[in-house]
């Protein structure tokens, strides 16, 4: 797969790189964001994707980067997309309630779905906004899946990574599954079985790749690394290069 064409009616289809986002009235917030931005719009051919767009949980308009436009998740969604990078942005902030209930995420990240069904795309390629694919062999990988629902691993929790997800085909009618359960499900407190990493319906885990939550204990990133989740400001992408790293036996 190698992007989005359009069809007879003008509609894309292909493939789309997306973040959950909520972002307040702060440097580090809206750092955080904008950074990604200009990383994944620089990146997406490399994935095979034609747009990137960020799913938000009610951000304040005045917090929003000028560089985005906005379109109400509310409403119907229209039948042509702004060029360039889109938010889709609910207007009530839900938010998280705590470590095991997070109905802001559930919702966004299940409403890649619907923006998958609107406008013909067959791929959602999730990419959490502090979650990175460095090197061009995971990139590439990723841009070559059309089917099923693939994460990664995370080394230092011992269950998938969620950050980052590949859903193609016929999983993201099961993605919207998760979506037209609402708010019965999204603000339900399951514990710790009720985390994301448990409930989600991946079809494989591919653990062959060299990543992991670094930001949660260190300002920097390993060399020769596939992915970095959990990244802190002190973490440059943009000007580090690409790497190239060994396939693991």
């Amino acid at each position: 797969m190698t992007g989005a064409v359009m069809d007879t009616d003008g509609i894309q289809t292909g493939s789309f790189i997306f973040c959950t986002s909520y972002i307040v009235d702060s440097a580090d917030s809206q750092e955080r964001y904008r950074k990604w931005l200009a990383y994944y719009d620089e990146m997406k051919p490399r994935f095979g994707a034609a747009r990137i767009f960020l799913i938000d949980d009610g951000s304040a308009l005045k917090n929003i980067p000028g560089a985005l436009s906005v379109v109400d998740a509310d409403q119907r969604l229209p039948a042509r997309l702004p060029d360039g990078p889109v938010m889709f942005r609910f207007d009530q902030h839900y938010g998280r309630k705590s470590i095991s209930v997070y109905p802001g995420w559930w919702r966004s990240f299940s409403f890649a779905a619907r923006i998958a069904a609107r406008y013909g795309y067959r791929k959602a390629i999730h990419c959490e906004s502090d979650a990175y694919v460095i090197s061009e062999r995971m990139m590439n990988f990723m841009a070559g899946l059309d089917d099923g629902w693939t994460t990664f691993w995370c080394q230092r929790w011992g269950f998938p990574e969620t950050a980052l997800q590949v859903i193609a085909g016929p999983q993201l009618s099961t993605l919207e599954a998760f979506h037209d359960l609402g708010e019965d499900f999204w603000f339900t407190d399951l514990g710790n079985a009720g985390f994301a990493e448990h409930i989600l319906p991946f079809t494989q885990v591919i653990k062959n790749f060299v990543g992991d939550r670094y930001g949660e204990c260190m300002e920097d990133y390993p060399d020769d690394v596939d992915f970095v989740c959990q990244a802190v400001p002190s973490m440059q992408f943009q000007n580090r290069g690409r790497r190239v790293v060994k396939t693991a036996d």
